[in-house]
């Protein structure tokens, strides 16, 4: 039965913390997003993981999304580069458009844990996703400054980026990994895991209308099969930086029509 978004609230809950009733609340969401989604494959995947963000509906504990996570540490050219991944992610439509608008009620609390792990973290630390559809690969591309595969930069940052990605691909994927086209292929054919089709369509207007949507189409053409797009981002002091103005521009933009509504005078904050 559908319903309307609500005051929501957040936690991280570490793996060992998730009980089996919650297994079965996040595997029935994630049912009514994804086809081939097995139970036992559920738990088998989330049995890999660090913990799992979980929003839920203040006045009535709904379950309303959730994002499993992992945190690794791996070699790289003599140093460590420390990585955050962020695995099974399901959002209810219902509060897409919150999402889509800047609203987003997951936005926050994952940023706030991105900005500790930057701090703990300065010169090391990367955001590392799989993306079966464009709205996971514009995760990073919309709020990272630098990722790959970028849409428009190939420079040496970008090129260490494809470095770091490659390898906590290979890390975690083995030969599933394609590094020629930076695909992941688990090989199951049309049982593979898919988004289903009212999720996430493209259409010819938003290749037109949005480079990045094209970018990723044209890097991952079967994605609709269950092939995924390994992409990473540097959690860095650009990111965060921008993300601040953004925050910032958003907090103005919300005085200045509460302002209007209430019709108070005022000078302009912007």
């Amino acid at each position: 039965m559908p319903f309307k978004p609500k005051k929501i609230k957040s936690k991280l809950v570490p793996l060992d913390d998730i009980s089996e009733q919650m297994v079965k609340e996040m595997h029935t969401l994630f049912l009514d997003y994804y086809e081939h989604s097995d139970y036992e494959t559920f738990i088998q995947d989330l049995g890999d993981k660090t913990g799992s963000f979980h929003w839920r509906e203040r006045d009535t504990g709904r379950l309303i999304a959730f994002a499993n996570i992992k945190i690794m540490a791996l070699p790289y050219k003599g140093r460590k580069v420390h990585v955050f991944f962020c695995g099974d992610t399901v959002c209810h439509r219902s509060y897409w458009q919150r999402n889509a608008s800047g609203n987003s009620p997951m936005a926050p609390t994952v940023f706030a844990f991105l900005l500790r792990f930057l701090l703990r973290h300065p010169f090391s630390a990367y955001w590392f996703m799989l993306s079966m559809s464009f709205r996971t690969y514009l995760v990073i591309a919309n709020n990272l400054v630098n990722y790959y595969p970028h849409y428009q930069r190939n420079d040496r940052k970008t090129q260490k980026l494809k470095e770091i990605c490659h390898l906590v691909a290979d890390h975690m994927y083995g030969d599933k990994f394609d590094s020629e086209t930076g695909l992941v292929d688990f090989g199951l054919g049309d049982k593979n895991q898919t988004i289903k089709s009212d999720v996430a369509p493209v259409t010819e207007e938003m290749l037109r209308q949005y480079p990045k949507i094209a970018f990723y189409e044209a890097l991952n053409p079967d994605n609709q099969k269950g092939i995924e797009m390994a992409s990473i981002g540097a959690l860095d002091l650009d990111s965060a930086v921008a993300y601040f103005k953004k925050f910032t521009r958003r907090v103005i933009k919300g005085v200045e029509k509460h302002k209007k509504a209430e019709n108070l005078p005022g000078r302009s904050l912007g």
